[in-house]
């Protein structure tokens, strides 16, 4: 009886001893002790994550070491157990991102604007008034003609006159036929005559509609104007009223033939857009 009361007390002294020899918190590990960025962190400037799921502001992955399988993957350092992980969505200046997803800044623009695929034209005169001459309305466009959407006009190259490298592209034409552009220093919304569309440029008293030359439309419904408007503008415009000059505005819009449009009528039109010219 007596050896098991010693031994009774020598287990109880030992069991006490033991957390105060490992100290108050060797009973349980730390949460945050294998944790170093949170798979929820949008900081972008993360040190060294750990398996991060989302870090920082995807974007362009500004020049990230190696980054594991983030999904948005920002301006992180280097991503703790990344690996190299291929299948980037579109990434900056990333080393080797891996799986991001969707990225802001996208494109190959590293300088902030929008590089080549800058659009340098305004747009305006879109078919959303319920204007159209039957009905044909289209927001993204012109008045839908037929190739069942509205023809719209975008730009590439630059305003510089110096330069003249402004290109006008015409989208969403109906394929085999033809059209020109129509350019003039002023703007209106009207019905085109024996038009499914509706006329937008105008010319200021005094002056005229000045038309460029006629051309085919593509196989894929589009139609290219420029380089060389500016040239064009002074071979062949009256001067000084139909020649562009830096500091003049001009207001571009494309007629085209459209006999199996929706409204029946002989032609059509795009939405239009404004330029304003540049040393």
């Amino acid at each position: 009886m007596l050896r098991s009361l010693l031994t009774w007390f020598t287990i109880v002294a030992i069991t006490l001893a033991v957390p105060l020899f490992l100290g108050p918190n060797a009973s349980a590990k730390s949460a945050t002790s294998s944790v170093l960025v949170s798979d929820d962190d949008d900081s972008g400037g993360s040190g060294k994550s750990g398996k991060s799921g989302k870090s920082g502001k995807s974007g362009k992955s500004g020049k990230s070491g190696k980054s594991g399988k983030s999904g948005k993957s920002g301006k992180s350092g280097k991503s703790g157990k990344s690996g190299k992980s291929g299948k980037s969505g579109k990434s900056g200046k990333s080393g080797k991102s891996g799986k991001s997803g969707k990225s802001n800044k996208s494109d190959d623009d590293d300088s902030g604007g929008c590089g080549s695929h800058c659009d340098p034209t305004t747009p305006f005169c879109f078919a959303d008034s319920n204007d159209c001459p039957c009905g044909n309305d289209d927001p993204n466009g012109g008045c839908a003609n037929g190739s069942g959407q509205g023809a719209f006009i975008t730009g590439s190259g630059s305003t510089s006159v110096a330069e003249d490298d402004l290109i006008l592209t015409v989208f969403s034409l109906p394929t085999g036929t033809f059209g020109q552009f129509l350019m003039a220093r002023s703007t209106t919304r009207l019905p085109l005559s024996n038009s499914g569309g509706l006329l937008c440029v105008a010319p200021p008293s005094g002056e005229k509609i000045f038309r460029m030359m006629p051309g085919s439309v593509s196989n894929m419904g589009t139609f290219e104007e420029g380089p060389g408007i500016v040239a064009f503008s002074k071979a062949f415009n009256m001067p000084p009223i139909g020649q562009i000059y830096a500091g003049d505005t001009w207001y571009f819009q494309f007629w085209f033939r459209d006999m199996g449009g929706p409204c029946q009528e002989l032609s059509g039109s795009s939405n239009a857009v404004g330029v304003t010219f540049t040393p």
